[in-house]
């Protein structure tokens, strides 16, 4: 994966890591349900997995104004 990373022009530091990470905060982002995506990580609780993946109050919010209810 870093090789592949490299010849892309990526120079951060890439991993299975990084590809684990960046699949769950896709899954969020995409409105997948939050309990799902905390059993496939593995993840104790949901805060766990929203401070693993970087979610903030605002991405939350954003998720509920976009439902439209």
């Amino acid at each position: 994966l870093k090789e592949a990373a490299q010849t892309v022009g990526i120079k951060d530091n890439i991993g299975t890591h990084s590809l684990r990470k960046t699949w769950g905060y896709h899954a969020w982002k995409n409105g997948f349900n939050p309990a799902l995506i905390m059993e496939t990580l593995i993840h104790s609780n949901l805060a766990v997995t929203k401070r693993y993946l970087g979610i903030r109050q605002d991405d939350i919010n954003d998720l509920y104004g976009q439902l439209n209810l």
